[in-house]
């Protein structure tokens, strides 16, 4: 790729982190009190977009604001859904 086209997809990607976060932490938040920091420690990713380099950790970063956690990728993120189906 051209150092443009690199640059213009990690510019994409990064954009996508700020919606993510804070649809996590509201998700987070919407659940009982109690559970929370179970929740927060299991966070784990699927899908196609779950593969964005760093996604886990730029996410696991995020929960920092309201008390840490841990974001985990599955192992097969694309066919994780289909797999469960079975």
């Amino acid at each position: 790729l051209s150092s443009f086209a690199s640059r213009s997809r990690s510019a994409a990607c990064e954009s996508l982190l700020p919606p993510l976060s804070e649809t996590l932490i509201d998700l987070i938040a919407a659940v009982e009190p109690e559970y929370q920091e179970r929740v927060r420690q299991n966070v784990f990713l699927s899908g196609r977009s779950s593969l964005i380099r760093g996604l886990d950790q730029a996410l696991t970063a995020a929960l920092a604001e309201i008390g840490g956690g841990r974001v985990t990728r599955v192992a097969d993120p694309v066919f994780a859904g289909a797999n469960g189906s079975l």
